[in-house]
């Protein structure tokens, strides 16, 4: 050779697996939070749709004359009360409930105040429940 150096271009092994070690500490670190939030999003989004079947119920009782609710193992089961066959149930998969029952009147007001949702409390509609 004429005194020319090939330089070769690349990274070294160490240098890869250092990078890797990093990726991976970082990923341990951040994935946890990431799956918290994950979760926290799912209940809130269950707590919003447990609001929207709260307001279908209080409708619904208009309807049917009076409603029925009961809740158990995370499923809230609506019932007419004129005709109990007839029924509507939802499952719930992030949030979970103290066994209870409720009841809508024909005009859609009930005496219960809350549902006692993964230890709080989730207040019945305001406008549809009965001041007394």
């Amino acid at each position: 050779m004429l005194g020319f150096k090939v330089k070769q271009v690349g990274f070294t092994l160490i240098e890869i697996l250092i990078v890797l070690v990093i990726i991976i500490l970082v990923s341990a670190l951040v994935a946890p939070n990431l799956l918290n939030t994950y979760e926290k999003q799912k209940k809130s989004q269950e707590i919003k749709q447990l609001n929207t079947v709260l307001i279908y119920a209080a409708k619904k009782s208009i309807e049917w004359q009076g409603l029925d609710g009961n809740v158990l193992n995370n499923r809230i089961t609506l019932k007419n009360a004129m005709l109990p066959s007839e029924a509507i149930s939802y499952k719930f998969n992030y949030i979970e409930f103290e066994e209870t029952q409720f009841f809508y009147n024909k005009r859609g007001f009930t005496k219960s105040t809350y549902l006692v949702v993964n230890d709080t409390q989730v207040a019945f509609p305001r406008s549809l429940s009965a001041t007394d």
